[in-house]
C-alpha cells in the first residue's frame, strides 16, 4: 500500500474555505478504485495547518488520482490560499508489533 502524508498551511482567514474544498477533495477521493482512504485533519493548535492522510493500492492508483476533475477542482478552488505545501510518501506493509 501507498501511504500519502501532505501537509499544508493557509492563508490566515481561508482556513474554512479550504476546510470545505478539502472535504470535499476527500468525499470524491475516497469514492475511487484504489483509494483505502483519504483523512483530512486540522491542526488544533495552529490555525491553518492542516494533514492529509491517503492510502493508495498502488502507485498507479495514485497517479490516476492526479488526473482527475476533482483534484483540479481542489487545486482550481483551495490553490490560492496555500501558503506552503509538503507531502511524505511511504511504499509500506503492515508490520506486527
Amino acid at each position: 500500500m501507498l501511504l500519502v502524508a501532505v501537509e499544508f498551511d493557509v492563508e490566515p482567514g481561508d482556513e474554512e474555505a479550504f476546510a470545505g474544498a478539502a472535504g470535499r477533495l476527500a468525499e470524491a477521493s475516497s469514492a475511487e478504485n484504489g483509494c483505502r482512504f483519504f483523512e483530512v485533519w486540522s491542526d488544533a493548535t495552529r490555525p491553518g495547518r492542516f494533514l492529509f492522510l491517503e492510502g493508495w493500492d498502488s502507485s498507479d492508483a495514485l497517479v490516476e488520482h492526479r488526473t482527475t476533475s476533482h483534484v483540479a477542482a481542489f487545486k482550481n478552488e483551495a490553490g490560492a490560499s496555500i501558503v506552503e505545501a509538503s507531502g511524505s510518501y511511504w511504499d509500506a506493509e503492515p508490520t506486527e508489533v
